[in-house]
């Protein structure tokens, strides 16, 4: 029983270290990415890799195609491709979606529990996953429009400045996915 309790956890973590890498190199709501399949996973002719939002699966109901824009993630997420149907971060255990309430907890617990291996990574103790968004769209704010930061973000001008731009120093948050991704 042990044995499988730690396979358990393996498989969450990973699946986790997948979800956060692919809602910090893209900005995906966390409901959003428990519901990708692999048919909504591209890659264009410049190795760009892109992900479609269709609008079923979208918060707002209207679909989008992002690009992936830390491309080692997007290698990574290329690597480990399955089947159309299949979904991208499903359950740890099975090919079934992952409930919100399930995601959210999961990723909650992984997060609490890394904040406590370092002082550098005690910021995770109040973050959530739904932060990558905030963080990726102030980094970008100097350098995009308002309404493109908006549409790749799947809402509107007024909620993108009121809820996602934040002029808080990033750099910490960064430096702890690299040194996440590293540990690999």
């Amino acid at each position: 029983m042990p044995q499988a309790h730690k396979r358990e956890a393996k498989a969450r973590h990973a699946r986790i270290i997948q979800l956060t890498e692919l809602q910090l190199a893209t900005g995906l709501r966390a409901s959003e990415a428990r519901q990708i399949t692999w048919a909504d996973v591209t890659q264009d002719d410049h190795g760009v890799v892109w992900v479609t939002v269709r609008p079923e699966i979208s918060k707002t109901k209207v679909g989008r195609t992002i690009p992936v824009l830390v491309p080692e993630v997007g290698k990574r997420l290329l690597a480990r491709k399955g089947k159309d149907e299949e979904l991208v971060i499903p359950q740890p255990n099975s090919g079934k979606p992952w409930d919100k309430a399930g995601v959210h907890k999961a990723v909650r617990d992984y997060y609490e529990g890394v904040a406590g291996t370092s002082e550098d990574l005690a910021f995770l103790k109040k973050i959530r996953s739904h932060a990558w968004r905030g963080a990726l769209n102030t980094i970008t704010a100097p350098h995009l429009r308002p309404d493109i930061r908006a549409a790749y973000f799947g809402h509107t001008e007024k909620v993108n400045a009121r809820a996602y731009t934040d002029h808080v120093n990033v750099r910490p948050m960064m430096k702890a996915v690299e040194a996440l991704t590293q540990r690999e």
